[in-house]
């Protein structure tokens, strides 16, 4: 699976990120929920194989990868906040009128994020975890 493809979210049994597929609305037992779909052996054995493990999460949590990663090598998040070199604090976010991933803070901010300025950045923490937000 691509990186750009893959979602991240917080389970809504253990708190729990789990990364994977996304699906918004799955209808089980008359159910809406969101789901990531993890597939255990997908180095393996390709995107479609067995088994295939699904998890809740709480919709408010997920985030789409952006594709790229940051200077530790870590994939950068929608909803990742980030330093950039080592002193501006900013959050990626996605764009609806853009269509693109954009980096809010500061004032000369939004700008898109480009794959040549991602190692310039840091992942610190996300907006859902208490810890990133003080």
């Amino acid at each position: 699976m691509s990186d750009r493809h893959l979602f991240r979210g917080k389970r809504t049994d253990t708190g729990e990120w789990v990364f994977g597929s996304y699906i918004h609305k799955w209808y089980d037992l008359a159910r809406i929920s969101s789901v990531i779909i993890q597939n255990e052996n997908s180095e393996e054995n390709g995107l479609f194989s067995d088994p295939l493990v699904r998890y809740y999460v709480d919709p408010k949590t997920v985030g789409q990868c952006t594709g790229l990663k940051e200077e530790n090598g870590t994939l950068i998040f929608e909803g990742d906040i980030l330093t950039y070199k080592g002193t501006k604090k900013i959050t990626i976010e996605w764009c609806t009128d853009t269509a693109s991933f954009m980096i809010l803070g500061g004032a000369d901010w939004p700008v898109f994020i480009r794959h040549n300025e991602s190692k310039d950045f840091e992942v610190i923490g996300n907006i859902h975890e208490e810890s990133a937000n003080e």
